[in-house]
């Protein structure tokens, strides 16, 4: 088994939000209402909102893949309050050919 380690590009914004949705009601604190999980992944984890963070220079997203496949995906969002140019990303990641 092999793990690959990318950049996010916005063809990958489906998976991630799916992935966020999954995963982030079981990081909610007990008590956590089903309005202020759906308020949040609405907000912050849909779709919409990982293009969004793919086209700021501020945001800097990681996909992990097994086996070169989207099974056992994993990410990670790493954000700075300006841009990060000692990564050499200068614009947005374009979808994968």
């Amino acid at each position: 088994m092999s793990m690959v380690i990318r950049p996010a590009v916005v063809d990958d914004a489906p998976a991630l939000a799916a992935l966020a949705e999954a995963t982030f009601v079981l990081a909610c604190p007990a008590g956590t209402t089903e309005e202020e999980l759906e308020t949040h992944l609405a907000l912050h984890l849909a779709v919409d909102s990982f293009e969004r963070y793919l086209a700021d220079l501020r945001h800097h997203l990681l996909v992990a893949e097994l086996d070169g496949t989207g099974g056992g995906r994993r990410w990670a969002r790493v954000c700075s309050a300006t841009p990060c140019s000692s990564t050499g990303r200068t614009r947005a990641p374009s979808p994968r050919s």
